[in-house]
């Protein structure tokens, strides 16, 4: 993701002996992005507890299944178990829940 992408960028800046002015905001504003990275994705789980419609289910999944991964390849297992399991059932209940029903708009978008 863009924000995963902008946190690894900013981990390679604090490897620089002298960052630039910039790259040291950068480096200035990382905890607030953890903080907002960290929010979107509890946000982003919460809204999957939702019905989705076709159109969502294939990015909600695609969503899970790239959390998943990186919690299983988290070297602490003991600490991330909890969390494998609720992102393991969370997509289970998205890819068997039913699809919801679609607005009229949609449906005429489409």
């Amino acid at each position: 993701s863009e924000a995963q992408n902008l946190l690894d960028e900013i981990d390679t800046i604090s490897l620089s002996k002298a960052p630039k002015t910039h790259e040291q905001l950068l480096l200035d504003q990382k905890d607030e992005l953890l903080s907002a990275q960290t929010q979107l994705r509890r946000q982003m789980g919460a809204l999957l507890e939702e019905p989705l419609t076709r159109r969502e289910r294939p990015k909600a999944e695609e969503f899970l299944e790239a959390q998943l991964q990186k919690l299983l390849s988290q070297a602490s297992k003991e600490r991330t178990a909890s969390a494998v399991g609720r992102v393991q059932d969370l997509l289970s209940k998205v890819k068997t829940s039913p699809a919801a029903v679609e607005t009229k708009e949609v449906r005429y978008i489409e």
